[in-house]
């Protein structure tokens, strides 16, 4: 079940394009816009995306064969990351569509902030399957070599 050099060469370039993209988010929604709750979207969904960018890194250098219980962790912090975002664009939503209660000065940034929160989801997703995938596959390479 080894991930092809091809693909994994596509895995990290995405991960990279994801990672730029939340920088850029993050920049331009956090000083030139200057809105707080669509850069922080944006960011977070940058950091995800170079987490899962470390991940394909670390399987590639085949780091993580020594250090399968930190493939659990990126693992548990992808899931939590999930429910994070899903309930940060739930909330986006809501506001957004309440305009009245308090007034906001730009309110259409809310549906940006939940669309960033909806590709920080995609990033989490992205982080807690590859790292249970990988974790599998060096499980079972470890067990082969127990015996």
């Amino acid at each position: 079940m080894a991930v092809g050099m091809f693909t994994l060469a596509l895995r990290i370039a995405l991960s990279m394009a994801g990672s730029l993209f939340g920088v850029v988010c993050f920049a331009l929604w956090g000083f030139y816009f200057r809105q707080e709750y669509t850069a922080a979207s944006g960011g977070l969904a940058g950091v995800f995306a170079a987490w899962v960018l470390v991940t394909h890194v670390m399987y590639l250098r085949d780091y993580w064969r020594t250090w399968l219980r930190g493939l659990r962790i990126f693992c548990i912090a992808g899931v939590l990351a999930q429910v994070a975002f899903i309930a940060a664009a739930i909330a986006f939503l809501i506001r957004a569509a309440h305009p009245d209660d308090p007034p906001m000065p730009n309110m259409k940034s809310l549906y940006w902030a939940a669309l960033l929160s909806f590709l920080g989801l995609f990033w989490a997703l992205n982080l807690s399957f590859y790292t249970h995938r990988y974790r599998h596959e060096f499980a079972e390479f470890r067990l082969l070599l127990d015996f």
